[in-house]
């Protein structure tokens, strides 16, 4: 059955808001390399101008439940979605679960930039 079958974690790391400083470009830069790389442009900074972090503060690792995957030849872009749907929408629910109890403001939120229907080309 471990043939067929593929499990996929989600996991979230709360606290290296606070190790460095964000240097935010202006919104044309960064959608070009969200849209040409599929990656956002996160530029940082840190003590001394360097990437050791700022401060020493702790770092939560938080798992979820593992979704499970059905193996497929050609998966549906309908199963993709859905699997893609799915894990996210179960980041937000442990976010908004675990922020208050590590830190963070009530009023923070988990923003999690899509494009539909780009997700297999």
């Amino acid at each position: 059955m471990s043939e067929n079958r593929g499990s996929l974690t989600r996991q979230a790391v709360f606290g290296e808001k606070w190790l460095h400083e964000r240097i935010f470009l202006p919104i044309t830069i960064m959608d070009f390399f969200m849209k040409t790389l599929r990656m956002p442009l996160l530029l940082i900074i840190g003590r001394f101008n360097t990437w050791i972090p700022l401060q020493l503060s702790p770092l939560t690792v938080i798992f979820g439940k593992p979704i499970s995957i059905i193996k497929q030849e050609q998966p549906t872009d309908e199963y993709v979605e859905k699997i893609y749907h799915e894990y996210y929408e179960t980041m937000k629910i442990m976010f908004n679960e675990y922020k208050m109890k590590l830190g963070y403001s009530d009023k923070e939120v988990l923003i999690i930039k899509e494009e539909k229907s780009k997700l297999i080309n």
